[in-house]
């Protein structure tokens, strides 16, 4: 689903510049602004050819993490992945870190067309036997994805090779300091911090895997909704929002696609984690809706989840593991 663009948006000079720039490119100038989405604004343009193509860009105004929305990332392993071929990705065309054109970096994409479900349960799949086949393909997926070695298709240096989940934790902890400072200019109330974070930064610390499986690619938020299925073909034809990827371990996003089913296993740690995790998006989801510059139509709405994921993510620990435990997962 899409609207027309609520994102400030220079239609004129960004499908003038692409028309120049990329070779056989001529665009009509009505531009749709997809709703779904909490970061990087995506856009939907209208090729004369009556192709359809996506143009994704950073956000506009202050960014509160220097990391957060790397346009410039995010294209290069959509570019290295789709040279490859193990792992279905949008095809990208053009990668823009001119400020000049539109005010902040973009990148264009072409737009996939085939079935995306927002709700994992995928209740508009009429039987349980397709949705057991569609579920299984997103599986093969992450593992073709885990599978590659990121040396031989040129993201050796994509992520440090540092133990994964300490280095998380330094840095979500950091900006989720950064999101909690942020004050509404309206309200003059602070986004505030995630319920919990001090005994879950302290557990993590204590029980989450070492060094063990790490330098793998991880997509950073793999989950139903951020995959484009085949039309008719229970298979992935794209993975999308790559924005959040890195060399690491191949947990973290294992326990991203189970978070909506709160699977109890040796594994518990880290699902709680990946509650942690979405914990901390959606209070940057909170600071964006506070700073004025939110990407997306529900943004006030997802903003309130973040509390109620940093009480999951707490649950989590007290319902399947040692709070005391000292052994690593």
């Amino acid at each position: 689903l899409s609207r027309l663009y609520s994102t400030e948006l220079d239609v004129e000079k960004l499908c003038s510049y692409i028309e120049k720039q990329v070779k056989g490119f001529k665009l009509e100038r009505t531009v749709y602004q997809f709703s779904f989405g909490q970061s990087n604004p995506t856009y939907l343009l209208n090729g004369n050819n009556k192709k359809q193509y996506v143009v994704r860009t950073r956000p506009p105004g202050p960014l509160i993490s220097k990391t957060a929305h790397a346009i410039d990332r995010e294209y290069r392993i959509l570019d290295a992945l789709g040279k490859d071929g193990s792992v279905p990705v949008p095809k990208v065309y053009h990668l823009c870190l001119d400020d000049q054109v539109i005010g902040r970096p973009w990148y264009l994409m072409e737009y996939l067309k085939g079935r995306k479900y927002e709700d994992s349960r995928m209740p508009e799949v009429k039987t349980k036997e397709e949705r057991t086949q569609l579920w299984l393909a997103a599986i093969k997926t992450l593992a073709a994805l885990h599978a590659l070695d990121p040396q031989k298709i040129g993201l050796g240096d994509f992520g440090s090779t540092a133990a994964f989940y300490p280095r998380q934790i330094r840095s979500l902890s950091k900006l989720s300091a950064a999101q909690a400072a942020v004050v509404n200019p309206k309200t003059k109330e602070a986004v505030g911090p995630i319920p919990h974070i001090d005994f879950l930064l302290s557990w993590y610390g204590r029980n989450l895997p070492g060094r063990t499986l790490e330098a793998r690619i991880v997509h950073g938020d793999f989950k139903i909704d951020n995959m484009i299925f085949h039309p008719t073909e229970a298979r992935v034809i794209g993975v999308l929002d790559w924005e959040l990827s890195t060399l690491g371990h191949p947990f973290s996003d294992l326990a991203n696609l189970l978070q909506p089913h709160y699977v109890p296993s040796n594994m518990g740690g880290c699902v709680s984690f990946a509650f942690f995790r979405l914990a901390v998006i959606t209070q940057g989801i909170a600071a964006r809706v506070a700073q004025g510059n939110a990407s997306s139509a529900k943004a006030a709405q997802q903003a309130k989840i973040m509390p109620i994921m940093g009480d999951l993510a707490a649950n989590h620990i007290r319902d399947y593991a040692d709070v005391g435990a000292q052994t690593k997962l």
